[in-house]
């Protein structure tokens, strides 16, 4: 028997931590079967262009709920349902290629908003490992289709806009990034490891992580991150930084209650470099039902 778990929109609260307290000796993804878990996903980055500063808000919601315990134990099935993305762009004044058609910038967000509210509500089926990590995900087919219903347009225009925020490379990458810190093996307190991800939903982006315990309380975890980030080739990196990360996670489920991300990134362009600041913020609140 599988386990089943439906995601909803939902919001946050930052769980606050008090003195150390018990040792920790494992740490996994384990969402207790009668808890509704909330999650909210805000990604800001900021760049300097030549016509002045970019920005770029992401967010995305959605809930957790286990239905059905795995027997096996080494995979859980889950529902990502009541889906929604926000995005909030300010001075992107240049115009966008899209399929060799050249867009105004303005009217290609207005038309990615207009698919991404269509989609508000609607449901995706994804099978997560014991770490967290996205093993597949069923359904976007049948999303696009009722999606591009809505909106008159085709299914395939409907997957286009929406690949960098739901295709199974882009979900993948958002468990990526929420469960980074969980380990392969057992921990001990005020112990480090080192987890290493690629992140695919743009560029092959590396972060080499570096986990540190901060503290232990009775029920969180609080964790320390630093990572290295690059893409391209060794000696020939076209994206090269570091990010720091905190994180308090729940010690029985392995879910993080708060993570926290800054990254100064430096990307080369043909005709010289930008820097890149990214701010990854998560909330998550948990409610029985």
């Amino acid at each position: 028997m599988k386990q089943w778990i439906w995601i909803a929109l939902g919001g946050f609260t930052l769980a606050g931590c008090s003195d150390k307290e018990d040792q920790i000796t494992s740490l996994t993804f384990d969402p207790a079967g009668s808890v509704n878990y909330s999650f909210k996903v805000s990604t800001v980055t900021t760049e300097q262009a030549s016509w002045g500063p970019l920005t770029d808000t992401l967010s995305l919601n959605f809930s957790l709920r286990t239905l059905e315990k795995d027997t096996s134990g080494d995979k859980l099935l889950f529902r990502i349902d009541k889906l929604e993305i926000g995005r909030d762009s300010f001075n992107y004044s240049k115009g966008v290629t899209i399929n060799n058609v050249r867009q105004d910038m303005k009217a290609f967000y207005n038309r990615t908003d207009s698919i991404a509210d269509a989609m508000t509500g609607d449901s995706l089926k994804i099978i997560l490992d014991r770490n967290g990590a996205l093993v597949r995900m069923e359904g976007y087919d049948s999303l696009a289709k009722r999606v591009a219903q809505k909106m008159a347009c085709t299914p395939s225009e409907v997957k286009n806009t929406l690949s960098d925020y739901i295709s199974e490379t882009a979900i993948r990458d958002v468990f990526l990034r929420l469960f980074c810190y969980l380990p392969s093996g057992m921990l001990i307190k005020n112990g480090s490891w080192v987890n290493n991800t690629v992140y695919k939903s743009l560029a092959p982006i590396k972060s080499s992580n570096m986990i540190t315990i901060d503290s232990v309380m009775k029920n969180e975890i609080v964790l320390d991150v630093r990572s290295e980030i690059s893409a391209g080739t060794e000696g020939d990196y076209y994206l090269s930084g570091k990010g720091k990360t905190m994180i308090v996670a729940d010690k029985r489920t392995g879910i993080p209650k708060s993570l926290k991300t800054v990254e100064k990134i430096e990307v080369k362009l043909s005709n010289g470099s930008r820097n890149q600041i990214k701010m990854i913020d998560v909330n998550v609140s948990s409610q029985d039902f």
